[in-house]
């Protein structure tokens, strides 16, 4: 309870209320950006990328 609440709760008025508003001096704060960087709609998610499996060197092609 605030000393203001405090001291009218004892004088037998009713508690005074009040609300602040933003100082329009003051400007927004802007939101934080995006640590990470931006990712095209092209890219496919890493969970869901396709695996590509290890090539093998194939063997020479013999001549008969």
């Amino acid at each position: 309870m605030t000393m203001l609440a405090q001291e009218n709760k004892l004088h037998g008025s009713p508690p005074v209320h009040a609300h602040s508003t933003p100082d329009p001096d003051v400007p927004d704060q802007k939101p934080t950006p995006d640590p990470r960087p931006p990712v095209p709609d092209d890219v496919p998610d890493p969970v869901n990328a396709p695996v590509e499996e290890p090539r093998y060197p194939e063997p020479p092609i013999r001549a008969d």
